[in-house]
């Protein structure tokens, strides 16, 4: 009985993955914020955490703020991160950017086709994701520590910052 107990704690503390797809549906399309096409398979090959979120979502904003912060830290060790709202309407999308810190990177699924890929349940909704576009973990919902456990989930990903690198959104030396 306690291993059943022990065996069902450690389940609980795994970032959700059962019954969910392995890899990154990379080719499903999504919106630029000046209206063009884009999908995430622009960005193969690079270590990846993709936040999906939404302007009428609460704890969207924390996590957003969270992965801006990631992008800064962790950028210059190749990590890549990709805001993709689910809203609608890019006027909305735009308008809440404008107000709250957010990755440089911001893409819209509108249709919730990538959400639907994943069998996402909430939001917000943090995926880590290799560069070989395996899903390495999926956070969902308002997470207690989620800036360590996406830290600890990162990690192994990325390689050692370059001497003097420039963090994104700096100017390159």
């Amino acid at each position: 009985m306690t291993r059943i107990v022990l065996l069902a704690l450690v389940l609980a503390s795994e970032p959700a993955l059962a019954g969910r797809p392995t890899s990154l549906p990379a080719a499903v399309p999504l919106q630029t914020l000046a209206g063009g096409t884009a999908s995430l398979a622009t960005f193969a090959g690079k270590p990846l955490l993709v936040e999906l979120w939404a302007t009428w979502c609460e704890a969207c904003g924390e996590s957003l703020a969270i992965a801006a912060d990631l992008e800064r830290d962790l950028g210059p060790r190749g990590l890549t991160v990709v805001a993709v709202s689910i809203d609608t309407k890019a006027e909305d999308v735009e308008r809440y950017l404008a107000s709250h810190p957010h990755p440089t990177t911001v893409r819209r699924d509108g249709t919730g086709a990538l959400a639907d890929a994943l069998a996402l349940r909430q939001l917000p909704a943090a995926l880590v994701v290799a560069p070989d576009g395996t899903i390495r973990a999926i956070h969902e919902g308002k997470v207690r520590g989620l800036a360590e456990r996406l830290r600890q989930d990162l990690e192994p990903l990325l390689t050692a910052a370059p001497p003097g690198a420039a963090r994104p959104g700096e100017p390159q030396p």
